[in-house]
C-alpha cells in the first residue's frame, strides 16, 4: 500500500509542472503571435485580447491572462491584467467556451 501523502505530493508537483508549461506557452504566444513585449501595459494586453477574441476560446484567453499575470508578479512587476481596461467586459461569443 502506498503512502497517500506521497501520492498527493507527486500529483501536486505534476500539476505545478503542467501549469508552468501552459503559462510558458501563453507568455510565448503573447510575445510571438501577439507581438507583445514584457513587461506589458494594460493597453498591450487589451489589444492582444482584441486581436485574438475571434479565434481563441474564452478559456484559452483566460489561461493566457493568468499566464501574463503570473509572469509579471514573478518578475516583480505590477499585474497589468488587473487594470480596468483589461478587466472590462468584452462581448465574446459565450458559446465558444
Amino acid at each position: 500500500m502506498s503512502d497517500n501523502g506521497s501520492f498527493e505530493k507527486y500529483l501536486n508537483a505534476s500539476q505545478r509542472l503542467n501549469t508552468k508549461r501552459s503559462y510558458a506557452g501563453g507568455v510565448k504566444h503573447f510575445e510571438v503571435m501577439g507581438d507583445g513585449f514584457l513587461p506589458a501595459t494594460p493597453t498591450n494586453i487589451a489589444e492582444y485580447l482584441a486581436q485574438f477574441a475571434e479565434t481563441l476560446s474564452i478559456a484559452t484567453l483566460s489561461l493566457r491572462l493568468a499566464a501574463l499575470a503570473d509572469w509579471h508578479v514573478e518578475h516583480g512587476f505590477a499585474d497589468p491584467t488587473k487594470d480596468n481596461l483589461v478587466r472590462c467586459p468584452v462581448p465574446f461569443d459565450r458559446k465558444r467556451v
